[in-house]
């Protein structure tokens, strides 16, 4: 990216905003004892060191700090945000990906974190799930940076329409033109990228930025733009320690597309876990890409088939007499979690189908299936003929900061709750 170094800092200086944020001196305690007090005090010291390494353009030092607040608090969703932009002032895409995702799964309406997370995915070359993010937190992100975000996620057209809009509306700051400017540029729209750059800017500045964006509009990977916007230089990773990986309580009960290496974590709940396994057909659906670039690494899901042992469920007489015939429909499900108990599955889908009531149109499906860690309760909707319909819905789930993968329907996905549109609870039948 060495042809890019000489615009950085004419361009990071006006166009994504939202920086690190200021964490309070605290952060919510996860536990009242003595010993997680200590952890708090820690956490909170930790935190605040490595903010002031960011102000002082001291990053490692900034990484290191953040580590250990996340290892001390990891269910603080300040100090998941604080570690993404860690890692993103040193150029760790992958970790800061991992980071972002955290913190959206634990403040589903953090605006930075959405943000930031679009734009690392983009530049991972995963332009689509950055559109898809982008558009799912667009009315809590300024209109600025959601602009300029969409436009290097693929879709300048778009970002021109959104940022338009705010200009003619007379809301406009001298940031938001240009912003504007710069995504006419990546449209190819090179006259009325001058015209607006010469609003806030000397015609012979607004020149020199023309050429600037012409070297930006032209990028040899999918990373580039991303990183010169943001003044960053982007430096290879092997991702986010798995020490510091988020560990999913029962109130997060929707399962990964790729397994989740979980390391023991200081002041972890003792409540019981859901266990999240995948298929080893899964395989997720090809990114849409701005520019050519690297593959991010990816866990492999398990080479060896699952074996599975369907149990009978045990219904009272009084409730099975009337118990719906299970719905044979579609080759495909969208998983959305696996659970130790068919109540905390029947809690897991209760929770889904009110927090994403679309899902209520599909067919609701559990399958008791017994695996090497123990029995476990599939949470599913099936109802789709193609892999690529499972995954619009799917992408909307995880749009949101929700989880979930896509599978062959399978013989053990025999048992069903609800019929396509209902919204009354759980209604088991067995197969």
């Amino acid at each position: 990216m060495n042809k890019l170094n000489k615009i950085k800092l004419a361009v990071s200086s006006l166009m994504i905003g939202a920086g690190v944020l200021a964490v309070p001196p605290a952060a919510m305690a996860e536990r009242s004892s003595p010993d997680q007090t200590a952890l708090s005090r820690a956490a909170a010291k930790s935190a605040d060191g490595a903010r002031k390494a960011l102000a002082k353009h001291k990053f490692e030092k900034a990484v290191t700090l953040a580590e250990r607040a996340v290892a001390a608090m990891p269910r603080a969703a300040e100090y998941r945000l604080l570690l993404g932009e860690a890692y993103l002032s040193v150029g760790r895409f992958n970790a800061a990906e991992t980071s972002f995702s955290d913190t959206l799964a634990l403040s589903p309406a953090n605006p930075t974190a959405a943000l930031k997370l679009a734009l690392v995915k983009t530049a991972n070359g995963r332009a689509g799930e950055a559109q898809s993010i982008l558009d799912a937190h667009k009315s809590i992100l300024p209109v600025a940076d959601y602009g300029l975000a969409l436009a290097l996620a693929g879709d300048p057209q778009a970002a021109v329409l959104a940022l338009e809009q705010t200009v003619r509306d007379g809301q406009a700051t001298p940031k938001t033109r240009q912003n504007l400017a710069l995504s006419y540029a990546l449209a190819g729209r090179w006259l009325d990228a001058r015209a607006m750059a010469t609003r806030d800017l000397p015609a012979d500045l607004a020149d020199k930025r023309i050429v600037e964006w012409a070297s930006l509009a032209r990028p040899s990977n999918s990373w580039e733009q991303v990183a010169t916007i943001l003044g960053v230089t982007r430096t290879s990773d092997d991702g986010q320690p798995t020490a510091l990986a988020l560990v999913d309580y029962p109130e997060q009960k929707y399962a990964e597309a790729a397994p989740v290496i979980q390391a023991p974590l200081p002041a972890v709940e003792t409540a019981p876990q859901p266990n999240y396994e995948v298929s080893p057909e899964v395989k997720d659906p090809a990114p849409v890409r701005f520019a050519a670039a690297p593959e991010a690494p990816v866990i492999a899901a398990p080479v060896e088939p699952i074996k599975q042992q369907v149990v009978p469920i045990s219904v009272p007489a009084s409730k099975a007499a009337k118990a719906p015939a299970p719905v044979e429909s579609g080759r495909f499900v969208v998983q959305l979690g696996a659970f130790k108990s068919a109540g905390v599955a029947a809690d897991g889908w209760t929770k889904v189908s009110k927090r994403w009531d679309f899902l209520n149109e599909y067919d609701a499906r559990q399958a008791k299936v017994k695996l090497a860690k123990g029995t476990f309760y599939r949470l599913s909707v099936s109802g789709f003929e193609t892999r690529s319909a499972a995954n619009e819905v799917c992408s909307k789930i995880k749009a949101e900061g929700g989880q979930c993968f896509i599978r062959s329907i399978l013989p053990t996905d025999g048992v069903r709750w609800a019929a396509k549109g209902g919204k009354k609870g759980p209604q088991l039948a067995s197969r």
